[in-house]
């Protein structure tokens, strides 16, 4: 109980280090340590290298065999840093064959699988976390909202989010306290401010482009989303959480706008400059495949000298 109630007020660290204390099995020492310093990579490696440990004492009994305790403690940190790595494909596998319906509806909208998303939304499972107010699932539904263009619906399911999102907030603790919890619920507001934005983008989008003649001034909101970022030292799951759907966004505006040339469609969406940032971020809190990830998706996108090069260099 003590465990659950600093994992909810965000204390991630005492968590681990009051979960490690239960552990015995050899290797979780250095697996933990690695975590808890941020060494995403190498965190994530000796957790493999646990998961092939534990296959090897199944096979030969006369070993020390892993508690559910330590297995449970292991899956949920392995995918906690492939969220931090980007592997979304992965972790769709995983949720597929483990049946994580959260898991699965996070790797739906991350992925555009828009279809899946909406049947995963109106499973019970679904259903039965929203009347616990979870937030993340009230947001995918404005997801779908966007993506189908429902936009008479967006204002109230934002503000449906938005109320729950201040609830939660007022039942934490005074946040001079150093709980770290706010940070989740700070996320979330961004995330919400985005979202807004981006239905706004929608009705504007749609009244231009059925026009075929004429095309909105974004400029502004675009410069917005450059100073509206995470913290630098922010986990890069809240960086990919906030790049991921602004990219998105650009693939539903240059889809709408394919009439116009080249240097007119790169003006409205800023694809390159998101994936060059999320890439220094990668690469600069020592995650580089997350970074060449990124760059990677940028092969057929126009962009001006000096994007290319702050491509060119971070490669």
């Amino acid at each position: 109980a003590v465990r659950r109630c600093y994992l909810e007020l965000g204390e991630t660290d005492t968590w681990m280090a009051l979960k490690l204390d239960a552990c015995t099995f050899p290797g979780f020492q250095k697996a933990f340590s690695l975590d808890m310093y941020g060494y995403v990579c190498d965190a994530l490696q000796s957790y493999e290298h646990l998961v092939d440990q534990v296959e090897t004492t199944n096979e030969n009994y006369n070993q020390q065999l892993p508690t559910d305790l330590e297995l449970s403690f292991l899956e949920d940190r392995w995918i906690a840093l492939q969220r931090e790595t980007c592997q979304w494909d992965v972790l769709a596998e995983l949720a597929e064959d483990s049946g994580f319906s959260k898991l699965m509806m996070e790797c739906a909208w991350k992925n555009r699988n828009w279809e899946k998303l909406r049947s995963l939304c109106s499973s019970t499972s679904a259903v039965s976390s929203l009347e616990l107010g979870d937030i993340d699932v009230k947001m995918n539904e404005i997801f779908l909202a966007i993506s189908d263009n429902k936009l008479n619906e967006i204002e109230n399911l934002h503000a449906q989010t938005a109320q729950l999102c201040l609830y939660k907030w007022q039942l934490l603790p005074p946040i001079f306290s150093g709980c770290n919890t706010h940070i989740a619920l700070l996320h979330d507001f961004n995330r919400l401010v985005d979202i807004r934005e981006s239905g706004q983008i929608m009705v504007e989008t749609r009244s231009y482009s059925a026009s075929g003649k004429s095309y909105p001034d974004l400029k502004n909101l675009l410069n917005c989303w450059r100073n509206r970022l995470p913290n630098k030292w922010e986990p890069l799951s809240i960086w990919d959480d906030i790049f991921q759907w602004r990219s998105h966004m650009f693939t539903a505006i240059t889809n709408k706008f394919q009439w116009t040339e080249q240097g007119t469609l790169a003006s409205l969406h800023d694809r390159p400059w998101t994936a060059i940032r999320l890439a220094q971020t990668a690469r600069q809190q020592g995650i580089p495949q997350v970074s060449l990830l990124s760059l990677g998706k940028l092969t057929d996108c126009a962009m001006d000298v000096t994007d290319a090069f702050s491509k060119l260099n971070d490669q």
